[in-house]
């Protein structure tokens, strides 16, 4: 055997040994760098410099391997708090028939985090998330948790995916979370997120 072949072999076995390392790992302690696909029917990149964590609920590790939920998108924190950009995606299991049935639902959620359940709405305005029509809702209040001011910046979409359903069957949104201080520093990047965000065909089974 010649020693480039040798070299080729040795190299694809390095490339299958490091999938299957990987594929022993659980996706949720795996952070997200670059193109990413959600099986709920979208496309991202992730800015360079940020990473993208596990945005649904925990997976858990048994003797048969790892065990996970469905996956619904990426969380992208930013400076190290609570600051961040959430990037969800899901089926439209609340049913809502329009766009403002989904600012409603999500005026009633920043609601429930704001002190006194005082929120702002500072915008808005018609928007597009990829290819979809959308709205661009940024909101202000005091979290009730630890008095900060909160700009709440967001990109709520619909998608009929499922043809024999009446209502839209997915729910899309692109939310960054910011303390006010920071919010003109953090909004490029989340332009840049929705700049590269895309929708894909879906995983429906």
């Amino acid at each position: 055997m010649n020693a480039t072949i040798r070299h080729t072999l040795s190299a694809l076995w390095l490339v299958a040994a490091g999938f299957a390392g990987a594929a022993d790992q659980c996706p949720a302690g795996v952070p997200t760098h670059g193109r990413y696909y959600n099986e709920y029917g979208f496309t991202v990149r992730i800015p360079s410099g940020l990473r993208g964590l596990w945005n649904s609920v925990g997976c858990v590790q048994g003797d048969d391997g790892c065990t996970c939920m469905s996956d619904h998108g990426r969380y992208l924190p930013l400076d190290g708090g609570d600051n961040g950009i959430d990037i969800f995606a899901a089926y439209n299991a609340m049913l809502y028939e329009s766009l403002h049935d989904a600012v409603q639902a999500e005026l009633g959620f920043a609601r429930d985090r704001a002190r006194h359940r005082r929120i702002k709405v500072l915008s808005l305005r018609p928007a597009r998330l990829g290819a979809l029509k959308a709205v661009r809702l940024v909101l202000q209040y005091r979290s009730k948790d630890d008095g900060r001011l909160i700009i709440r910046d967001q990109v709520p979409a619909l998608r009929r995916i499922m043809a024999n359903s009446s209502e839209p069957s997915h729910f899309y949104n692109v939310a960054l979370s910011s303390d006010k201080q920071h919010y003109a520093a953090h909004r490029p990047l989340l332009e840049q997120v929705l700049a590269n965000w895309h929708t894909a065909k879906a995983d429906m089974d």
